[in-house]
């Protein structure tokens, strides 16, 4: 997140737990409070705070549908608490009904990448870990193929069971 202010802030005031990020300005079907403790820079004229969330908020983001997809599922709220100017003047709240729409928006562009899996075939389970969250309603098992060896001969294989995921 990047934040411009109309006047200088004090870092030291930040909360980024009083942040909320939400889907729509007026009504949110969808949205999270940023966790404390998210990595906080300003800039040379203090007006404008960069905020880099926690991997945990990351995953809680990614695993709301409608959520930040786009520049207009993307908005935030904050209460007075959330930072203060250089004399400790509260910054003015934004009510969650009139949220703020995000002015850019960059998507999420690097794709994800299949890190390690396990086979288990006395308990019939293929564990795939990957480097990010990832949507199983958009899993394709026939584009999965398990090899004999690293250059041998793929064989199809169909996920004909139930699929589960778990986080970790």
């Amino acid at each position: 997140f990047t934040l411009l202010f109309s006047k200088a802030v004090r870092l030291a005031t930040l909360d980024s737990s009083q942040l909320v990020l939400q889907d729509s300005s007026f009504f949110s079907a969808a949205s999270i409070n940023a966790s404390a403790g998210a990595l906080a820079s300003i800039s040379a004229d203090l007006r404008t705070v960069t905020l880099t969330l926690v991997h945990a908020d990351q995953i809680r983001i990614a695993l709301i549908p409608g959520l930040a997809r786009n520049l207009s599922t993307t908005f935030v709220s904050l209460s007075s608490a959330f930072i203060a100017d250089l004399i400790g003047l509260p910054v003015a709240p934004i009510d969650a009904l009139a949220a703020l729409e995000a002015s850019s928006f960059s998507a999420d562009i690097v794709p994800v990448i299949l890190q390690a899996f396990s086979l288990d075939l006395t308990a019939r389970t293929l564990v795939l870990s990957f480097s990010e969250v990832v949507d199983l309603t958009r899993l394709d098992s026939s584009q999965f193929a398990l090899h004999s060896a690293a250059s041998g001969a793929a064989v199809n294989l169909s996920l004909l069971a139930g699929l589960s995921a778990t986080q970790d």
